[in-house]
C-alpha cells in the first residue's frame, strides 16, 4: 500500500525534527556558564539565571569546575582534591540566597524542593558528601541534609546528639545536633 505524499511529507518533517534534537540540546547545553578554580584562583561567588552559586577550593594542586545549568538551578561540577592521597578542599554549590541580615524567616517562603542526581567517588583520605548545605540567623543555625558521605559525617562528631529519623521519598535520614 502506497503512503500519500502528505504523509511522506509529514513522516519526513518528524524524521528531521527528531534528527536536528540532539544537535539542539547540545548547543543549548553548551550555552551554560562554565566556572574554574586553580591554586591561583580558588573562588568564584556570584548569582546567574536568579540562582546564587559558589565554587571554592583550597589545599590542592589541581584546577576544578562547575557547569551551571541555563534552564534551572542545576549545576554539574568536576574536581580532584589532591594527587597521591595528598588531602585538599572542595565546595560547589548553587540555589537560594537571601542575603545576610535578611527579616524574613523560613516561614514566610514556605515549601522549597530539591531534585538531584549523582554520580561520584570519594578516595580513602579527607572527607566527603552530597548534601544540601544551608544556614539561618536568629537564631543561627547551621545545617545538613546529608544524602551520601564517606570517611566522615558531622553526625560521628563526639558531640552530635542523635534526635531521632524521618521517612522522605523512601530514604531515612537521622537527625542530630
Amino acid at each position: 500500500m502506497k503512503k500519500s505524499v502528505s504523509k511522506r511529507i509529514t513522516s519526513a518533517f518528524v524524521a528531521g525534527v527528531l534528527m536536528v534534537s540532539p544537535i539542539i540540546s547540545s548547543v543549548t547545553a553548551s550555552a551554560a556558564k562554565v566556572l574554574t578554580t586553580s591554586p591561583s584562583h580558588t573562588q568564584e561567588v556570584g548569582w546567574y539565571n536568579d540562582y546564587h552559586h559558589e565554587i571554592w577550593q583550597a589545599d590542592t594542586p589541581n584546577s576544578s569546575t562547575m557547569t551551571l545549568h541555563d534552564n534551572d538551578g542545576g549545576f554539574s561540577t568536576s574536581w580532584k582534591c589532591g594527587p597521591n592521597g595528598s588531602r585538599g578542599n572542595f565546595l560547589a554549590r548553587r540555589g537560594l540566597y537571601w542575603g545576610l541580615n535578611n527579616p524574613k524567616t523560613y516561614k514566610d517562603y514556605g515549601d522549597f524542593y530539591c531534585d538531584y542526581d549523582c554520580n561520584w567517588q570519594a578516595g580513602s583520605s579527607g572527607n566527603s558528601r552530597i548534601c544540601i548545605y544551608g544556614w539561618a540567623q536568629n537564631p543561627l543555625v547551621e545545617y545538613y541534609i546529608i544524602e551520601d558521605w564517606k570517611n566522615w559525617s558531622p553526625a560521628q562528631d563526639s558531640s552530635a546528639q542523635y534526635k531521632g529519623s524521618v521517612n522522605i521519598d523512601g530514604s531515612e535520614y537521622k537527625i542530630y545536633t
